[in-house]
């Protein structure tokens, strides 16, 4: 631990209540990603947060400057109701059953004992996280299901119907993702003007190449989930409205990318799958990473490989 580390921890210590500590540890993350964080600790709450610290930060502002950020954002989730919880639920199942919800993960990378339903002819998986307070999960392990004595297809039902409620579905075209970013880009660099966010997305939408118009993005509202790809029914729903099948690119853990099967035959379904791993490689985050492998959806999910499609029963 350097002397950064050492005054960072002293500076938020001093910070914060006397019901609250700080360590300084390594974090579990999805993929089996470890990274070093600060976790506050207070007093009868078993939501402990985690705040990380850049390389960036590391250089360019104090221990205490980087105090004041920690504190102040655990301050805000406190005021959201975010940290408080009642430890006496998690044991309670039928509470859990009310609370869980479901995500996809890489199956081959996600080994530390967490406990997941792999999707069968693929290298994916379906975990589960109990939602706590607003932002806040725990995610479910071996050791939850062995506590409450079920097995993890027993809460398949209550996590599929949760998700569909809690973390509702967005589809959008990309066309419109990228309009969004641009809009957000403009009024921090245009702070001053007095423009609303229609006027921008006008202005700013006749200038965009409409490259992306047979790409589209599938996410939920609050976009930290790609569960929405095996919600009942949305991918028929999906093939309805485009009028034809689609491949689906697993992107990141956060969205999915639905590419129709028109425009994938004219991109090459090969230079699809060379994309899909050069991104992985070069952009997405390691903790983010979902899959190399490609999609089709013709009313039923079958993966594409060097062999015929194989159906993936879900």
């Amino acid at each position: 631990m350097n002397n950064y580390i050492e005054n960072a921890i002293k500076a938020i210590q001093e910070r914060l209540p006397q019901t609250c500590t700080v360590e300084y540890k390594e974090v579990s993350k999805l993929n089996d990603v470890k990274k070093d964080g600060f976790i506050i600790h207070k007093a009868g709450s078993c939501v402990c947060p985690a705040f990380y610290l850049s390389e960036e930060e590391q250089y360019t502002i104090s221990p205490e400057e980087f105090a004041e950020r920690i504190v102040k954002a655990y301050e805000q989730q406190q005021k959201l109701g975010m940290i408080a919880f009642n430890t006496d639920n998690f044991s309670d199942l039928d509470w859990v059953r009310k609370n869980v919800i479901f995500e996809i993960v890489n199956k081959d990378r996600n080994t530390d004992n967490m406990s997941y339903i792999a999707i069968p002819d693929t290298n994916l998986a379906i975990t589960y996280k109990v939602r706590v307070n607003r932002n806040a999960f725990i995610r479910i392990k071996d050791e939850h299901l062995a506590m409450w004595n079920i097995q993890a297809q027993d809460l398949l039902q209550n996590a599929i119907d949760n998700s569909v409620l809690m973390d509702k579905a967005t589809f959008r075209s990309m066309n419109d993702v990228i309009l969004d970013m641009l809009v957000q880009d403009y009024k921090e660099s245009h702070f001053d003007q007095n423009i609303s966010d229609d006027e921008i997305r006008n202005n700013l939408r006749g200038r965009m190449f409409n490259s992306f118009d047979e790409i589209y993005v599938l996410s939920t509202e609050n976009y930290q989930s790609n569960a929405s790809l095996l919600y009942p029914d949305l991918l028929n729903d999906i093939k309805r409205r485009l009028d034809e099948s689609v491949y689906i690119l697993p992107s990141s853990t956060h969205e999915t990318l639905i590419v129709k099967e028109s425009a994938a035959q004219d991109i090459g379904i090969d230079n699809l799958r060379d994309i899909v791993r050069s991104v992985n490689a070069e952009v997405v985050d390691a903790e983010d990473y979902l899959s190399d492998e490609i999609y089709y959806f013709d009313g039923q999910l079958k993966q594409v490989g060097d062999e015929p499609f194989d159906r993936v029963a879900i």
